[in-house]
């Protein structure tokens, strides 16, 4: 039985959810168990989606243990009102992400005194657009100048 716990094999193992872990894939387990196996952060575009590339880059910035593109635990009913948020946004419960509690807690070393709940919610989303010096708004529409700059400025992070 080398290599089978419980009657799962190993790839089963890899490609099921574990209790609080959101199923993730191969590539997002590797990633989560060894962080150097994970895609490198590439800068390259500026397009205002925010989807599992600007996700990717802002877990290599902030160095998170983790590297899977993927934003976990938002609340389903920002989904209709988010256009801009796009692939790699589990829309499935609001338990948040650690990397929207990442962000959050950059934004508060600003004094933006936002509540670290790991949810990219209205109130985030309209400090999000003051930290860039852009007119305030509490979502995110598509082609949207605020994650257009998040990118520009992650791009910065990765010459």
């Amino acid at each position: 039985m080398k290599g089978n716990i419980t009657g799962l094999s190993r790839r089963s193992l890899l490609t099921k959810a574990a209790v609080g872990i959101p199923a993730m894939g191969v590539v997002g387990a590797l990633a989560w168990a060894n962080p150097a196996a994970a895609p490198k952060a590439s800068a390259s575009f500026v397009d205002g989606y925010w989807g599992s590339s600007t996700t990717l880059m802002m877990q290599h910035y902030y160095r998170l243990s983790y590297r899977d593109g993927v934003i976990s635990g938002q609340e389903p009913r920002l989904q209709s009102v988010n256009p801009g948020l796009t692939s790699g946004w589990d829309w499935s419960d609001a338990s948040g992400s650690t990397t929207i509690k990442s962000l959050q807690k950059h934004m508060n070393q600003w004094g933006y005194g936002l509540h670290v709940d790991g949810v990219m919610g209205p109130s985030t989303i309209w400090h999000l657009h003051k930290w860039f010096h852009l007119s305030p708004k509490d979502y995110l529409a598509e082609a949207d100048s605020c994650i257009a700059a998040l990118q520009s400025w992650l791009n910065r992070q990765f010459p």
